[in-house]
């Protein structure tokens, strides 16, 4: 006997109400509610989307679906982290350096009214705050401070962890909504979320394991940041226009204040940008290349609280840089798919593919995506 066409979405309301709670358990529990959350959405879709409808035919089927893919965001982001994700800080890597640097902000410099300052605790003492940027210690200190005790300071630094792990998936979610709609943003999102990556390269390696977290603040901020970038363009209300010039200087600025490898970063995309703007030459381009510049400036005010004593110190900062590999390694990584170390193969094929559709496509921020991700390529390889 067919089952009844209700059975398979109740079966799936059924997953969901088991798999949410399951995805914020420990592994192996921790996937298996990941799984089942999946698969539950797939299979109570029609009464998503017939509640989705019942509130509203417009705005409330786009935040709904926006609450979905934050709560399968939290899972994922969970999972990864494990049974002390959010109560336990890890200790692997860079994080005890990023825990001493929050304590001290937090302990020795803001009670005497400083952000940055000199440290005895450092080498046979050393400038604090001048060189690499202090945005997510402030934040766990403000979040220790503001819990009133109930949380120590091992568990305000786990908790912001936990919450920068989940706000990168957000805001990939984000930016692919943006360029290609919710469900090929969410799967975006979770492929970021649960790549291996490798050292240099992201993924939990580098972001979780190794503990170079503020430097995946500051890209998260930035897809943020660029997904503002349609409404930017084309604002559908006068109010909502200043809204998005306020997030995109927001998110702008905070990046900024978070690592300093967006110096290289913005300036190559916001190139990128209005040079698309200027050649498309699309009705109304001056002024959304207007209202983006603007957003620059008051972000770059915001930004300045770092950036301006780094550069007043900037013959200090170490060289780092180095090429990535060679122009061939490059060509034959994209070739086979292992461009990329500890990224699955097919991702990086796929990738690549819709880096080409992106860059066909007609939307300014598409293009800018498109060529942004090849110049940073180029320029990374040994061919220059």
């Amino acid at each position: 006997m067919a089952p009844s066409k209700h059975t398979l979405p109740a079966l799936g309301v059924v997953l969901l109400a088991v798999g949410v709670p399951l995805g914020l358990t420990t592994p192996p529990l921790g996937w298996l509610g990941v799984a089942l959350v999946a698969a539950g959405l797939v299979l109570a879709r029609p009464v998503v989307t017939a509640l989705a409808g019942r509130l509203d035919t417009g705005r409330w089927t786009a935040g709904w679906r926006d609450v979905l893919a934050l709560l399968v965001i939290l899972a994922l982001t969970r999972a990864l982290l494990g049974g002390g994700g959010l109560t336990e800080r890890i200790v692997t890597g860079d994080h005890p350096a990023h825990f001493f640097k929050a304590w001290e902000l937090s302990e020795r410099f803001l009670p005497s009214g400083r952000i940055i300052g000199w440290s005895h605790s450092w080498y046979a003492g050393s400038p604090v705050g001048y060189l690499y940027p202090w945005i997510g210690d402030l934040i766990i200190a403000l979040v220790n401070r503001l819990s009133f005790g109930l949380l120590d300071f091992d568990q305000s630094y786990a908790l912001v962890f936990f919450g920068v792990v989940a706000l990168s998936g957000w805001s990939v979610y984000r930016f692919g909504t943006a360029l290609m709609g919710r469900g090929p943003a969410l799967l975006a999102a979770a492929l970021f979320l649960t790549d291996a990556g490798w050292y240099r390269l992201g993924g939990f390696l580098y972001s979780i394991s190794t503990g170079v977290w503020p430097q995946t603040l500051a890209t998260a901020c930035a897809f943020l940041a660029l997904a503002r970038v349609p409404e930017l363009l084309n604002p559908p209300a006068l109010v909502r226009r200043w809204r998005s010039v306020a997030w995109f200087a927001v998110h702008f600025g905070v990046s900024l204040l978070a690592h300093p490898a967006l110096l290289v970063f913005w300036p190559i995309v916001l190139l990128v940008l209005l040079a698309t703007l200027a050649l498309r030459k699309a009705p109304g381009w001056t002024e959304g290349a207007s209202r983006i510049l603007l957003a620059v400036l008051v972000g770059s005010l915001i930004a300045a609280a770092w950036v301006l004593p780094f550069l007043d110190t900037r013959e200090h900062a170490a060289t780092l840089g180095a090429f990535w590999r060679t122009a061939y390694d490059v060509s034959a990584g994209l070739v086979d798919g292992t461009v990329l170390k500890g990224t699955l193969p097919s991702v990086v094929t796929l990738g690549f593919f819709g880096l080409v559709l992106l860059a066909r496509s007609p939307a300014p921020l598409a293009r800018t995506a498109a060529l942004t991700a090849l110049i940073l390529t180029v320029l990374a390889t040994s061919a220059l």
